[in-house]
C-alpha cells in the first residue's frame, strides 16, 4: 500500500461531543530511541523507538515501530512499520520503505473517536470547548498576522 501522492481531504465539521479530546493531550510527542506504552498527541514522531499505542492527528514513523496506531489526518512511514492502523478513509498515507502490516479503515470520525477514547481510558467529552474539525486546515486570520 504505497500512496506517492498525498491527496488533501477537506471533512465536514463533526459535533464537538463526539471529537477526541485533543485540547487535553500534548501538540507534539517525539519519540527517538525510546519505548513508551501508549502516547496521545495532536502530532507524534516516532524515529528509532517503539510505542504500543499512538493516538493522533499525524504520526510520522521513521525507523521505529507502532503496534496499534490511531491517526486521524496524516500517516507517514519512512523505513519503519506499523503492525495496525486505525484511520478514516479520508486519512493520507504516505508509505515509503516501511510496512502497514493490517489497516482497518472507519467511515466516520465518531466510530474512530470512540475507538480512540476506548484505547486511551478517556471518558466522553463532554467539555464545551470547540474542537479542530479532522482534516480541516486551520483558519486564516489576517488580523493577527506579522506585518
Amino acid at each position: 500500500m504505497k500512496n506517492k501522492e498525498p491527496t488533501t481531504v477537506q471533512a465536514t465539521p463533526v459535533n464537538g461531543s463526539k471529537t477526541f479530546p485533543w485540547h487535553r493531550v500534548p501538540k507534539k510527542m517525539k519519540f527517538k530511541m525510546a519505548a513508551t506504552d501508549n502516547v496521545s498527541a495532536i502530532e507524534c514522531k516516532v524515529q528509532m523507538g517503539s510505542a504500543n499505542v499512538a493516538i493522533c492527528r499525524e504520526l510520522h514513523v521513521g525507523w521505529g515501530n507502532v503496534n496499534e496506531a490511531i491517526v486521524f489526518d496524516k500517516v507517514r512511514v519512512n523505513m519503519g512499520s506499523i503492525d495496525h492502523l486505525h484511520c478514516l478513509r479520508s486519512t493520507q498515507q504516505r508509505i515509503t520503505m516501511g510496512a502497514v502490516e493490517k489497516v482497518t479503515y472507519y467511515d466516520t470520525v465518531e466510530e474512530l473517536v470512540a475507538y480512540a477514547m476506548q484505547k486511551a481510558n478517556l471518558e466522553p467529552n463532554t467539555e464545551c470547548e470547540a474542537d479542530i474539525p479532522v482534516a480541516m486546515p486551520l483558519p486564516y486570520n489576517p488580523q493577527h498576522s506579522n506585518k
